[in-house]
């Protein structure tokens, strides 16, 4: 059955490359673009600053999902929504006790983009500016405590797409690139997230994959 899926993929990539050496394509050029994919991203450790703690998993690793929207408004120029949701988690053991945090990320932003290549290969250059509409740490402690921001926070991401596209609607999305993400300080009543009282960042390079669909 593998085989004959691999067999059938083959023979619809080599018959549209075919027809487009011919000047016929049904890869045609669509203005606007639906984006969902997935991220891993990788954090310093430096976010992880408990005092007296022994780690069993920290922040160094979280994964974020995005769900785009962009229209094309000048030759491969175009214009974007972004929404991200993201989760981390570490858990640790101070003394006796073990203690878990979850941060938890809803953000929503503008983004601006190129892009370049050919009907059947993409490659697209983003710069997204994400606020964090919803943001807080939940602690286990084994009580449930909640940390929360000062301030809400932007952030800066810069992200490389590349696009294959299977027919004129359907294409796999490969990217990376870096986002900046300082969190700020988090607080629960008087209490800081970090005994530092040092701000939270998670700034690192993610990659990540996932499937867009033209519109």
């Amino acid at each position: 059955m593998k085989q004959l899926a691999l067999f059938f993929w083959v023979v619809v990539f080599s018959s549209q490359i075919a027809l487009a050496e011919k000047g016929f394509t049904i890869l045609r050029e669509k203005d606007w673009f639906l984006e969902m994919s997935g991220d891993l991203q990788f954090t310093s450790s430096e976010a992880s600053q408990i005092e007296n703690a022994t780690f069993n998993q920290d922040f160094s690793f979280s994964q974020m999902f995005h769900l785009g929207l962009n229209v094309k408004i000048w030759r491969g120029l175009f214009l974007g929504f972004q929404y991200g949701y993201w989760s981390a988690k570490q858990e640790y053991t101070v003394g006796t006790s073990t203690i878990s945090d979850t941060l938890v990320q809803h953000s929503v932003g503008p983004s601006l983009g190129v892009e370049w290549g050919n009907p059947r290969l993409q490659y697209r250059f983003l710069i997204v500016a994400p606020y964090s509409a919803s943001l807080f740490i939940e602690r286990l402690n084994p009580d449930r405590q909640t940390f929360t921001p000062v301030q809400l926070p932007i952030s800066y991401e810069a992200r490389l797409q590349i696009n294959l596209k299977f027919s004129s609607s359907v294409a796999l999305i490969f990217q990376g690139g870096y986002r900046i993400q300082d969190f700020g300080v988090f607080k629960s009543g008087s209490e800081n997230f970090l005994t530092s009282g040092n701000s939270l960042n998670m700034s690192g390079f993610f990659v990540g994959s996932g499937l867009g669909i033209f519109l």
